[in-house]
């Protein structure tokens, strides 16, 4: 019955009651006492954590398989954009897919520029993600990136995602949580031939990044 598109969006994002969609009419008690906060479908207030859903590579999308059930729903709005936007419409790669079964978040994925993308290994980032996603991009000789640098982070929600404890805010220059220095593990994956190959990399975080 909602006649606006946009009004239907935002809808999709706010949720729906049990009680908007009738379908408490034969429920009387239930009614009375639960009208208006049972939902049929789930609000979605981490939509304002934009940079999760999906992220650009390249000219390429890695769409993302949320790690918790309660967010995955986000991706269906990017996913339609890339789809059906007249700027985007066939034009665009996904380097990832959100119905894949290991967990890979844009929060993870940090484009450090020169052909180097960096990808956290993290509470929400799956090994398994990383390598399919490096193998999509091998095939995609366009994308630009011809390095990828995988950053093993604790598994905890302190440090979440890579983007927490590390981002880049100039050609050359980061900020960095201090302490996750003497724990993170910094790996370099690549293809070479048709195997895929990976390798720690030793010395200090900037030592690896000036390299």
């Amino acid at each position: 019955s909602i006649e606006s598109p946009d009004a239907l969006v935002e809808k999709t994002m706010a949720g729906v009651t049990y009680a908007e969609s009738g379908v408490y009419a034969n429920y009387p008690l239930t009614r009375l006492t639960r009208n208006g906060t049972n939902y049929l479908l789930d609000p979605i207030p981490n939509l304002y954590f934009t940079r999760d859903p999906f992220a650009a590579i390249g000219n390429g999308i890695a769409f993302s398989r949320m790690y918790a059930p309660t967010r995955q729903r986000e991706t269906i709005y990017g996913r339609f954009v890339f789809k059906y936007h007249p700027e985007y419409a066939g034009s665009v790669r996904a380097l990832y897919r959100s119905d894949l079964p290991f967990s890979l978040e844009g929060g993870d994925i940090l484009n450090l520029g020169n052909g180097v993308l960096g990808v956290g290994l993290s509470q929400r980032t799956q090994p398994e993600a990383v390598e399919g996603l490096c193998r999509n991009l091998a095939m995609d000789e366009q994308n630009g990136i011809r390095s990828i640098l995988a950053f093993d982070i604790p598994n905890v929600r302190a440090f979440m995602h890579l983007d927490t404890v590390f981002t880049q805010v100039d050609a050359g220059t980061f900020v960095i949580h201090p302490g996750i220095t003497s724990v993170m593990k910094c790996c370099r994956v690549f293809m070479q031939g048709r195997q895929l190959k990976a390798m720690e990399l030793k010395g200090t975080l900037e030592d690896i990044l000036r390299e």
